[in-house]
């Protein structure tokens, strides 16, 4: 009596199939990553949340808001 082990059989993938997933897998995993990473950046770090930078901006950050002369 002949015994077949599990692994020879049918129901075995391929190398070269088991490598086109694993590169499939690879490949979605980073596109999504790089989706998300996009989405952090224009939702926390996108140009619409960077503070106004130029002399007057640099002025009122470090001495305040310009107030009137007569003000003391």
């Amino acid at each position: 009596m002949e015994r077949q082990s599990v692994a020879s059989g049918s129901h075995t993938i391929p190398p070269a199939a088991r490598r086109r997933g694993t590169a499939r897998e690879i490949a979605l995993a980073l596109t999504v990553k790089a989706c998300l990473l996009a989405a952090l950046y224009f939702l926390f770090f996108g140009p619409t949340h960077r503070p106004p930078a130029g002399p007057a901006a640099t002025a009122a950050a470090l001495i305040g808001p310009a107030g009137h002369k007569d003000q003391r």
